[in-house]
């Protein structure tokens, strides 16, 4: 595979990751969807994950219903209080709460490197946005900026983040995509492709 296509194929899975983190609805979670989703698992050859997954259909057949129920506690308004918000400013030292410093500063990166978000209101450093920018960046092919991002804005939150998710889900697939985050954001950054 060239190294134009990688970073193709790497942009994409940013996209897909960052899209999954969304909140479930039908415009796109969809059979295809959860097809490629396996997929990727095979792909990676994650039995582990591959079985868990696989565990799913034991659950009741509206797998959308649970996985918005899962979203909405793990990253919205969980009770007693929400697991893991999706939002780097809640785990920046010092910061702890939303629309902190360090979004702002996300904020500024985009803007930075020609990028900006359609409303002011949209805070940058949710964590699907930050996905779609380094998509953005790879095709564009800008690995500098890249790295930059990453290691400056993204994973000095998102390990928190990532760990809060392993420790507080109750279903496969958040845990999975986190990992399948992981894995990705370190290829990048530790071998920058």
């Amino acid at each position: 595979m060239s190294e134009t296509a990688s970073k193709s194929l790497l942009a994409d899975l940013f996209r897909y990751l960052g899209r999954s983190l969304e909140y479930p609805d039908t415009s796109w979670l969809d059979r295809e969807y959860l097809d490629g989703f396996i997929n990727l698992l095979l792909e990676l050859d994650w039995q582990p994950a591959l079985d868990e997954m696989q565990g799913l259909p034991a659950i009741p057949a509206n797998l959308l219903e649970w996985l918005q129920i899962e979203h909405t506690r793990l990253f919205i308004n969980g009770v007693p209080a929400t697991v893991a918000p999706p939002y780097g400013s809640v785990y920046r030292r010092g910061e702890g709460m939303l629309n902190g410093r360090s979004t702002e500063k996300t904020r500024e990166f985009y803007r930075q490197h020609g990028f900006d978000l359609a409303s002011p209101k949209v805070l940058a450093d949710y964590l699907p946005l930050e996905l779609e920018f380094l998509a953005l960046l790879l095709e564009e092919e800008r690995l500098e900026a890249v790295e930059e991002f990453l290691s400056v804005h993204f994973r000095p939150w998102f390990t928190t983040f990532a760990d809060r998710v392993r420790q507080g889900a109750q279903l496969p697939f958040y845990r999975i995509l986190v990992d399948l985050t992981d894995f990705f954001t370190k290829e990048e950054e530790e071998h920058g492709h």
